[in-house]
C-alpha cells in the first residue's frame, strides 16, 4: 500500500465501539449527472433510464439506493477501491456549483442546442426556459452560454421551442466570431425579413431584417438564422461559462456534435486546459443517441484496476474505449473524443 493510502479500523454494526479488523479506506469520487431538458432521464426509453440500466448491470449488494432520494446514489467498486457518488439533477444552479467544485466529475446529458451551451429545466413545454428563462427561474432554469458569439439554429427550432431568440440585426457578423458552421457559408449570409422567414418573435415587428442563410437541416432543406449566442458577457451573466470558476476534475458534454460546437471555446477561449490529471474535458464527434451518458458512466463505474488515490487517467481513457467500443457494435457513427 502506498504511503498517501491510509487505513482505518472498520467496527461492527452502526453504533458499535467495538474495533473488528483493519482494512483499506475507499477513495471517495463525486460525480454530477446534469439533465437536459430534452433527452433526459424521464424522456428516454425504459432500458436506458435510470435506475433500471445500472441495476440490471451493476452488483447490487454494492449499489446503494436510497428509494427517498433517487436523485443520490453510490456504488461501491471493490477492485478500483473507489466509492462513487453520483448525484442527478436537472437544474442550471447545481450544475455550475458542480463545475466550480474542485475535484468533481460532471457529465451533461442532453441536447446542445446547436451550440448555445447546456438548457436546464423541469418542464420541456415551449416556452422561454429553451433559450433564457424568465426572470423568477433564471437561476435554475434555460441556457448556460458557452457557445461562439454568433451562431446558427433553423427557423423551424425557434417556432418549436417557443422561446424569444437573440437574432442579429444590422450589420453583418464578423467572420472571426462565427461559429464554423456559418464561417463556412459567409459569402452566403443575407438579411430576410421575419415575414420572409414565415416566423414571428416577440418584441419584433414581420418587416425586421435579420442575418440567415439557407441550408439543409437532416437532409432536408431549411432556412437558418444567426443567433447572438456568446460564452462570456452574456445577458446571462454570471451564470456563463466566461462568469464561472472552472475547478471541476472532468468536464463531459455528451450533446450532438459537442466537440465541433464546444470544445475550442473551452480549451482556447476560456483557456480551462489540461493540467496533469486535472481539467479532462470529452465531447462527441457527431450528431449523438440516447445512452451516450450511461454507458460512459457504466465504463468508468466498472473499471477493473486498482485506482484509489491514484491518477485518474487510466479509468478515463477505459472509459473512453469502452464507450467507442460500444458505439461501434450499435452501428452509431459518432464518438466520444
Amino acid at each position: 500500500m502506498s504511503a498517501d493510502r491510509t487505513v482505518h479500523a472498520s467496527r461492527q454494526t452502526t453504533g458499535s465501539g467495538a474495533a473488528t479488523a483493519i482494512g483499506p479506506e475507499y477513495e471517495h469520487r463525486h460525480i454530477t449527472w446534469a439533465f437536459g431538458l430534452e433527452f433526459n432521464n424521464h424522456q428516454v426509453t425504459e432500458r436506458w433510464r435510470f435506475p433500471r440500466y445500472f441495476q440490471s448491470r451493476l452488483n447490487a449488494d454494492d449499489l446503494i439506493i436510497d428509494p427517498d432520494d433517487p436523485n443520490h446514489w453510490e456504488y461501491i467498486n471493490h477492485e478500483q477501491w473507489v466509492h462513487f457518488h453520483i448525484t442527478m439533477t436537472n437544474r442550471k444552479d447545481d450544475f455550475i456549483a458542480a463545475l466550480e467544485d474542485p475535484g468533481r466529475h460532471v457529465v451533461y446529458d442532453g441536447h446542445a442546442r446547436w451550440g448555445r451551451g447546456p438548457c436546464f429545466g423541469p418542464d420541456p413545454a415551449p416556452g422561454e426556459d429553451w433559450q433564457d428563462s424568465t426572470p423568477a427561474n433564471r437561476a435554475t432554469r434555460g441556457i448556460f452560454p458557452m457557445g461562439y458569439t454568433y451562431l446558427p439554429v433553423t427557423t423551424g427550432e425557434i417556432e418549436e421551442h417557443g422561446y424569444t431568440p437573440h437574432l442579429v440585426t444590422g450589420a453583418k457578423p464578423g467572420r472571426d466570431d462565427c461559429h464554423p458552421d456559418i464561417r463556412a457559408r459567409y459569402s452566403r449570409l443575407r438579411t430576410y425579413t421575419l415575414a420572409q422567414l414565415g416566423i414571428t418573435v416577440r418584441g419584433m415587428d414581420a418587416t425586421d431584417e435579420v442575418w440567415g442563410y439557407s441550408g439543409y437541416d437532416e437532409g432536408r432543406p431549411a432556412k437558418h438564422v444567426i443567433l447572438s449566442a456568446g460564452w462570456s458577457g452574456t445577458p446571462l451573466s454570471p451564470a456563463d461559462l466566461g462568469g464561472v470558476n472552472m475547478a471541476c476534475r472532468v468536464f463531459c458534454h455528451f450533446g450532438c456534435s459537442t466537440f465541433l460546437h464546444n470544445y475550442r471555446i473551452l480549451r482556447f477561449h476560456k483557456m480551462w486546459q489540461r493540467e496533469g490529471d486535472d481539467k479532462f474535458a470529452y465531447w462527441t464527434t457527431a450528431a449523438s443517441t440516447t445512452g451516450t451518458s450511461q454507458l460512459w458512466l457504466y465504463y468508468l463505474l466498472t473499471y477493473n484496476r486498482r485506482n484509489d488515490f491514484d491518477p485518474w487517467e487510466p479509468s478515463i481513457r477505459y472509459a473512453v474505449r469502452k464507450t467507442n467500443q460500444r458505439l461501434a457494435s450499435m452501428n452509431e457513427s459518432y464518438r466520444i473524443i
